[in-house]
């Protein structure tokens, strides 16, 4: 029987690598003790920390549907038998935990663990003989299931980075053979891994089997076809396809394509590497029926050659939110954090149009078909993927579906550690990039490959900041306390990720979006310019330590439009994250700043590009209905408008709102009265929406009931200014209105002066040499 980890041989082994199982020193224990409970019990206990768990959270992974005395009267009888089989020293009582003896017990587990601790990576894998807990289950409790997936899952990485490990060394010092096993071993571990095919061929070519070589690629490649309808990786492909054509002392020395760490990887692929595509059928048939070296002529170069042509068309993408299968819902953030990594990635390549979080996230529990999906939102190609966090460990396996017709492309498993996981979504976008023959320029090569070391703790902080920031910025349904709440957390989790890791650019980035979302509601002067204040502090020292930082360019731009009228200045940085990354939120702050600036045919060009990445935003298509009207194209904006209230009905405010201020441009009064009336009630009589109706009011002719709504209006902030000095104007009060814009501008910086230009007030009053002087003050550019 094997000995344990305190040196002297214990009296029982518990097996969970192949099954669970309990040997005693007369052969395998049996009777009640035997029983899937108390074994499970014993495998919860033998893997967690310190050997010991509470028996409430035993209970909630064994018994989670019973009631609590019935679930502890159930443990307690497991106890029992296990101590009546194993002796009454084997589980102990420390207060409310239970503790398992490894005195009495000892695992394989235990034994796996303490020799990969101590590099002895060749003992480990003999304690390996299946996967943990294979085949074992409660059948009541998906707790316990979700458990043992995930202690699955870290147990068989760790065998997997063992068997690499080994392979990797025998190939340095020489040990071609044992290389050649400890690959063959790893390949039955991870069948679907191209990087681990290409290792394991590049080293029989080196051991002077080219042909088995070639074989490994016909066989990797039958497996992903059969199993997941997937076409091979290029790389490997090329691969065989060098190994067949060129002469064996002609082609490249061991080691001309390096493993998947090494970012440049494409870079050894052919000029022309060669692509799985659309006609399914034929390459079916090609991998099929073809035998050794015909196979990979044909699909190689023949068929493969001829589906490059229809991948060419897949250029606009949308990843679907990744499924967390971290056998944890408290992991959502971590899970939602990398796909929104990848998305960010994604967005780097200019050769692609990739969807927005904010359209895709609506689908992340939807039974819809994927082509249904894809046509919402307009694209040519899907990924899905899930994520497995496990121990110190995480791993990304995605797949790339044609959307019509609807077949899978690609698929590829990734791997690294946890404190590198954003880093290694670069990985997976430069993948399908390459899967799509998508031309990705040096630059952004670069940029995908980059990579630092994160502090654990400030990952962590970093990702659980995003995820409470990005549901501010889409849940604008939600009472607005929940959003600012929302908007507090997130902004306390980024300075937390800051000050663990303060060269990390990305988090001061994201830190400085967040300080705009509580700028942009604060509701005093003073705190909405304390936020701004650190906006610019936070982009500034982000682009100090990565110039590359889309997010900061953009961030920054803002400031010098909205706080210091720097026209220049922000259209400069606008502009460079465009260049850097061409997103959504990139082309739409762009189109902000080219309203405010009276390039209106621009704006609407750069917001149609981002209704193209964001198609679903209700809020983005009631803004480009906006820059219409400040363009004076009122016609196109009732028809924006029209088109979005036969999608959402009657009943949101905003769109409600700029119906009734575009038929009131159109001069149809008495729509716009009663949309503006509808928006007033939906909106619980907001003051900004009221002054709105007392102008049309006025506008109408109806002055009476203009002035009636004047006395609770006038102290009511910039909503007053947008719409009550066009009330004194229509009022025929020409000095009141000149004077209230006046006061309106007593203060520099007011961050929505540079869209005056757009409001009823400059309508009335442009004429006007005093709003004349104040239009020159803020600067807008010829």
């Amino acid at each position: 029987m094997p000995g344990g980890p305190l040196g002297s041989p214990p009296m029982f082994y518990l097996k969970l690598f192949g099954g669970v199982s309990i040997e005693g020193p007369d052969g395998d224990v049996t009777g009640i003790a035997a029983r899937r409970h108390p074994l499970a019990l014993l495998a919860l206990l033998a893997l967690s920390h310190s050997r010991r768990l509470s028996r409430d959270k035993l209970i909630g992974y064994l018994w989670p549907e019973s009631a609590s005395s019935d679930a502890r009267n159930l443990l307690n009888q497991s106890v029992h038998a296990l101590r009546r089989a194993l002796g009454a020293e084997a589980i102990s009582s420390e207060g409310d935990e239970l503790v398992l003896s490894q005195a009495t017990v000892t695992c394989d587990v235990w034994s796996f663990e303490e020799a990969l601790a101590s590099g002895a990576a060749e003992r480990a894998v003999d304690f390996y003989v299946g996967p943990f807990a294979d085949g074992f289950f409660l059948a009541e409790s998906n707790e316990f299931e979700s458990w043992t997936g995930a202690e699955r899952e870290r147990l068989r990485r760790a065998y997997a980075k063992a068997l690499e490990e080994l392979a990797e060394a025998a190939t340095a010092r020489g040990g071609l053979e044992s290389a050649t096993e400890w690959w063959r071993n790893l390949i039955a571990e991870e069948p679907y891994n191209s990087n681990v095919t290409l290792r394991f061929m590049e080293t029989l070519e080196s051991a002077g089997d080219r042909a088995g070589a070639i074989r490994e690629a016909e066989a990797h490649a039958e497996r992903l076809l059969r199993d997941l309808d997937a076409a091979p990786n290029p790389a490997v492909l090329a691969l065989a396809e060098r190994m067949r054509t060129q002469p064996i002392d002609s082609g490249p020395a061991r080691g001309a394509f390096e493993l998947r760490s090494d970012p440049e990887r494409s870079s050894a692929v052919p000029a022309e590497p060669l692509r799985p595509g659309a006609s399914r059928r034929t390459w079916k048939r090609a991998a099929i029926l073809g035998a050794g070296l015909a196979l990979l002529a044909v699909a190689s170069w023949t068929v493969i050659k001829m589906l490059q042509r229809d991948t060419h068309e897949v250029r606009r993408l949308a990843v679907l939110p990744l499924d967390n299968h971290t056998g944890d819902p408290r992991q959502d953030y971590f899970v939602a954090g990398m796909h929104e990594a990848l998305l960010t990635k994604l967005a780097q390549i200019p050769a692609l149009t990739v969807i927005s979080r904010q359209s895709v996230v609506r689908y992340g529990d939807s039974e819809e078909p994927l082509p249904a999906i894809a046509r919402a939102l307009g694209v040519d190609a899907l990924v899905e993927g899930s994520v497995f966090l496990v121990g110190d460990s995480v791993r990304i396996t995605v797949q790339l579906v044609r959307a019509e017709p609807e077949e899978h492309l690609w698929a590829g498993d990734y791997y690294g550690e946890l404190r590198n996981a954003l880093a290694l979504q670069g990985e997976v976008a430069r993948a399908i990039a390459q899967a799509i023959d998508a031309r990705v320029a040096p630059a952004v090569q670069a940029r995908l490959a980059g990579r630092r070391t994160l502090v654990p703790e400030a990952q962590e902080a970093y990702l659980r900041g995003l995820y409470h920031l990005e549901w501010q910025a889409t849940t604008v349904t939600a009472p607005r306390s929940e959003r600012l709440e929302a908007g507090r957390t997130a902004v306390a989790y980024l300075e937390e990720a800051v000050a663990l890791d303060p060269e990390w650019a990305a988090a001061h980035a994201k830190l400085a979006l967040a300080y705009n979302f509580q700028a942009a509601s604060a509701d005093d002067r003073d705190t909405e310019s304390e936020f701004y204040a650190k906006v610019k502090a936070e982009a500034l020292r982000a682009l100090e330590l990565d110039e590359a930082e889309a997010q900061a360019h953009a961030s920054l731009g803002m400031v010098l439009l909205g706080r210091e009228w720097d026209w220049a200045g922000a259209e400069r940085e606008m502009l460079r994250a465009l260049e850097l990354e061409p997103s959504f939120y990139n082309h739409w702050t762009y189109a902000i700043y080219l309203v405010a600036a009276g390039r209106h045919d621009d704006a609407i060009a750069h917001y149609r590009q981002a209704e193209e990445r964001n198609p679903l935003s209700e809020q983005l298509k009631l803004q480009i209905a906006s820059a219409y009207s400040c363009a004076g194209r009122h016609v196109e904006a009732i028809a924006q408008l029209e088109r979005l209230r036969a999608r959402l009905g009657d009943g949101v405010v905003g769109l409600r709102f700029s119906l009734g201020n575009e038929y009131l441009a159109t001069g149809r009064h008495a729509e716009a009265i009663a949309e503006l009336e509808a928006a007033v009630d939906l909106s619980d009589s907001a003051p900004v929406i009221v002054a709105g109706l007392a102008y049309a009011y006025a506008r109408a002719g109806r002055l009476d009931e203009a002035r009636a709504l004047m006395p609770r209006l006038e102290q009511q902030g910039d909503g007053w200014v947008w719409y009550g000095p066009a009330l004194y104007a229509a009022l025929g009060e020409t000095d009141r209105a000149v004077a209230a814009v006046e006061a309106a501008f007593d203060v520099e910086g007011r961050d929505w002066a540079p869209h005056f230009r757009c409001s009823w007030t400059y309508r009335e009053l442009r004429n006007e040499p005093r709003v004349q002087e104040i239009v020159r003050r803020i600067g807008f550019p010829d």
